[in-house]
């Protein structure tokens, strides 16, 4: 005996159909794309329900072969109802298909490209300042449109804060202190901060985004060290290594001297005195210009019927020209000996006149007359 379900709707060929069976206390039914297309009455246990064996696509041995495709087959061990038959059926049907990005910068992004097949579950995207998504929505069934209900963006923090070491850390190089502060910033706030130093552990002081440790009475020797830190979401951040040399300069050592005396010592020597570089004498003359002497002519005048005389000019002039030395001697100038030099400078001219005799004039005598063009 069957209890057998049917339809009589068309199937056409190359094409999916959900088919959907249930049965209990209200009897058998067939629905067809989410829509009952057949029943009967039957609320009995089916005869394989204890221990017998399920066939799907055929008969138990064999005949009556469905000839066709199967695919997504499920049971369920519920009687479901026609609703959730349909929305099992609308699943399949109607697509929601989601693109996302994310970037710092917003200003370059053009349309969405590339697969939109991402299932709506699971999408994740880099951590940036700017988030993007897109929704694809499709269907199979003209008589059905997906529907979106609701969007969920949860921002999980899985990145660990980042450490910069700071003034007055000492950077990979050598000092001769005894000493290093260990000193950081974060760019968030943490929780806690441990400075790894040659390989052990040692918890940091601070707050927040700024923590220290100073590391004091250090041997002499090279150090490394690093800093982890926790940020409020327990995520881990670790900085760059670094290291610093500590180190005792070797003290000056002196030059040992032997005395002259009985015993022996040791003496630091004097700086070699500074040769001294003869300096040369020079001296130079500066001589102080005075005008010329002016010689003033006087004009011949005709001879006058007159006792012969003689014309007596100006005394000697006389000027005075006076002549500095000046002497250098390590940078000083030192005023010399004033040169003193005295021109006389006599210029006569005497000139005889005298008229023609006449009658009443006498020759003068006496040898100390002048004579005619007599200097």
């Amino acid at each position: 005996n069957y209890n057998a379900l049917s339809t009589q709707a068309t199937w056409n060929a190359g094409t999916w159909y959900f088919a959907t069976v249930r049965w209990g206390s209200d009897g058998m039914k067939l629905y067809v794309n989410g829509v009952e297309e057949g029943s009967n009455s039957f609320t009995g246990a089916p005869d394989w329900a204890d221990d017998g064996d399920l066939h799907f696509g055929a008969d138990s041995d064999g005949t009556k072969a469905f000839y066709g495709s199967l695919d997504e087959l499920r049971v369920s061990n519920v009687q479901k109802s026609a609703t959730e038959i349909l929305n099992d059926y609308k699943r399949g049907i109607l697509n929601l298909r989601f693109q996302a990005r994310s970037d710092d910068d917003n200003s370059s992004w053009g349309d969405f490209i590339g697969d939109y097949t991402t299932p709506p579950s699971n999408l994740s995207v880099e951590n940036n300042r700017y988030f993007q998504y897109i929704v694809h929505f499709s269907t199979e069934n003209v008589n059905y449109t997906p529907e979106l209900y609701n969007v969920s963006i949860n921002y999980e923090d899985t990145i660990g804060p980042e450490i910069t070491f700071v003034s007055p850390t000492p950077a990979n190089q050598n000092r001769i202190e005894k000493w290093a502060l260990i000193n950081v910033t974060l760019n968030e706030n943490g929780s806690a901060a441990t400075l790894e130093w040659n390989g052990a552990n040692e918890t940091m002081n601070g707050s927040e985004m700024n923590w220290y440790l100073n590391k004091t009475d250090l041997a002499d020797g090279n150090y490394t060290f690093k800093v982890y830190a926790i940020d409020n979401l327990n995520n881990t951040g670790v900085s760059e290594e670094k290291w610093v040399n500590i180190y005792t300069p070797a003290p000056s050592q002196p030059t040992p001297v032997v005395s002259s005396g009985s015993g022996s010592g040791i003496a630091v020597p004097s700086p070699a005195p500074v040769p001294r570089v003869p300096v040369t004498e020079t001296t130079s003359p500066v001589v102080e210009e005075v005008p010329a002497p002016t010689i003033e002519t006087i004009p011949e005048v005709a001879p006058a019927a007159q006792p012969e005389q003689n014309v007596t000019r100006p005394p000697p002039s006389a000027f005075t020209v006076f002549v500095n030395t000046i002497s250098s001697r390590s940078g000083i100038a030192v005023i010399g000996a004033t040169a003193l030099i005295i021109v006389l400078a006599s210029f006569a001219i005497y000139r005889g006149i005298k008229s023609k005799p006449t009658a009443q004039s006498q020759q003068p005598s006496g040898e100390n007359q002048p004579t005619e063009g007599q200097l």
